[in-house]
């Protein structure tokens, strides 16, 4: 297993999230950082139903051994009425079970705000 190296921990909905994490990733890449790029499932209401354990296309998503190697944790989420999207919300929450020290590997935080969306209910 492959150790010391960057987390780029992501949930996108719409591709924009995505993109930035590329971004976020390739940079670092470009320094010499190694880098994992990883996604979270979405929340489903039915409890009954899961999402599979790897996606169909895209990302994999994150696993406890992602979390325990990285280095450090870049996380990236749009922002859901001031707040996180829910799947990275549930995700993090369970980063409790692995202690408060994985909170320490967290070195950025990358939220997506609709910007224009703002700019255009002020007008």
């Amino acid at each position: 297993m492959e150790k010391d190296f960057l987390l780029v921990l992501f949930y996108s909905a719409s591709g924009s999230v995505r993109h930035l994490a590329h971004a976020i990733a390739d940079g670092a890449e470009e320094t010499g950082i190694n880098v994992k790029i990883r996604t979270v499932p979405k929340v489903s209401a039915n409890s009954e139903k899961t999402e599979a354990t790897v996606p169909e296309k895209d990302e994999i998503y994150c696993t406890k051994d992602d979390l325990i190697n990285c280095g450090g944790i870049a996380i990236g989420s749009p922002t859901r009425f001031g707040s996180m999207a829910a799947p990275l919300k549930h995700f993090l929450i369970l980063l409790v079970t692995f202690g408060l020290q994985m909170f320490l590997k967290i070195n950025l935080v990358f939220p997506l705000l609709l910007l224009d969306q703002c700019m255009e209910d002020k007008r």
